[in-house]
Protein backbone atom coordinates (compact mmCIF):
# COMPACT_ATOMS: atom_id res chain seq x y z
CA UNK A 1 0.00 0.00 0.00
CA UNK A 2 0.98 3.52 -0.73
CA UNK A 3 0.01 6.86 0.22
CA UNK A 4 0.35 9.87 -1.49
CA UNK A 5 -1.06 13.46 -2.15
CA UNK A 6 -4.45 13.75 -4.80
CA UNK A 7 -6.14 16.86 -5.81
CA UNK A 8 -9.92 16.13 -5.95
CA UNK A 9 -9.85 17.39 -9.72
CA UNK A 10 -13.76 17.32 -9.84
CA UNK A 11 -17.10 15.49 -8.67
CA UNK A 12 -18.94 14.13 -11.60
CA UNK A 13 -22.13 12.29 -9.93
CA UNK A 14 -20.98 9.69 -7.25
CA UNK A 15 -17.55 9.79 -8.41
CA UNK A 16 -14.64 11.94 -7.36
CA UNK A 17 -11.96 12.12 -9.63
CA UNK A 18 -8.73 12.39 -8.33
CA UNK A 19 -5.39 13.26 -9.63
CA UNK A 20 -1.71 12.60 -8.15
CA UNK A 21 0.12 15.74 -7.51
CA UNK A 22 3.27 14.95 -8.49
CA UNK A 23 1.92 13.77 -11.95
CA UNK A 24 -1.55 14.49 -12.88
CA UNK A 25 -1.52 12.20 -15.64
CA UNK A 26 -2.35 9.65 -12.77
CA UNK A 27 -5.89 9.39 -12.25
CA UNK A 28 -8.23 7.56 -9.96
CA UNK A 29 -12.15 7.51 -10.36
CA UNK A 30 -12.82 7.00 -6.44
CA UNK A 31 -16.36 6.41 -5.06
CA UNK A 32 -17.62 9.56 -2.86
CA UNK A 33 -18.55 7.04 -0.17
CA UNK A 34 -14.81 6.09 0.31
CA UNK A 35 -14.30 9.74 1.16
CA UNK A 36 -15.31 12.21 3.90
CA UNK A 37 -18.50 13.85 3.26
CA UNK A 38 -17.13 16.98 3.34
CA UNK A 39 -14.80 16.98 0.76
CA UNK A 40 -15.18 19.07 -2.22
CA UNK A 41 -13.13 20.03 -5.92
CA UNK A 42 -10.19 21.59 -5.70
CA UNK A 43 -9.79 19.64 -1.78
CA UNK A 44 -5.88 17.86 -1.12
CA UNK A 45 -5.52 14.93 0.10
CA UNK A 46 -3.65 12.39 1.71
CA UNK A 47 -4.78 8.93 0.34
CA UNK A 48 -3.96 5.42 0.52
CA UNK A 49 -5.19 3.60 -2.08
CA UNK A 50 -4.75 -0.38 -2.94
CA UNK A 51 -6.31 -1.81 -5.61
CA UNK A 52 -8.54 1.59 -6.23
CA UNK A 53 -9.82 1.81 -2.81
CA UNK A 54 -9.50 4.03 -0.55
CA UNK A 55 -7.61 2.86 2.70
CA UNK A 56 -7.32 6.31 4.84
CA UNK A 57 -7.72 9.41 4.10
CA UNK A 58 -7.09 12.68 5.42
CA UNK A 59 -8.19 16.19 3.80
CA UNK A 60 -5.01 18.46 4.02
CA UNK A 61 -6.78 21.79 4.67
CA UNK A 62 -3.95 23.59 5.25
CA UNK A 63 -2.11 22.53 2.26
CA UNK A 64 -5.09 23.68 -0.05
CA UNK A 65 -5.16 26.87 1.52
CA UNK A 66 -1.67 27.51 0.92
CA UNK A 67 -2.13 26.20 -2.88
CA UNK A 68 -5.45 29.25 -3.08
CA UNK A 69 -2.95 31.67 -1.34
CA UNK A 70 -0.25 31.01 -4.01
CA UNK A 71 -2.78 31.41 -6.99
CA UNK A 72 -4.52 34.56 -5.70
CA UNK A 73 -0.83 36.43 -5.21
CA UNK A 74 -0.04 34.94 -8.84
CA UNK A 75 -3.12 36.50 -10.35
CA UNK A 76 -2.50 39.72 -8.21
CA UNK A 77 1.04 40.18 -9.82
CA UNK A 78 -0.20 38.89 -13.60
CA UNK A 79 -3.14 41.68 -12.52
CA UNK A 80 -0.41 44.50 -11.23
CA UNK A 81 1.66 43.49 -14.29
CA UNK A 82 -1.06 44.57 -16.91
CA UNK A 83 -1.49 48.17 -15.08
CA UNK A 84 1.83 48.79 -15.84
CA UNK A 85 1.99 47.73 -19.53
Amino acid sequence: MSCHKYTIDRIEENLAILLLRQDETVRYDIPLEQLPPEVTEGDILLACIEKGKVISVTVLEMEKANQQEKIKRKIQNLIDRNKQG
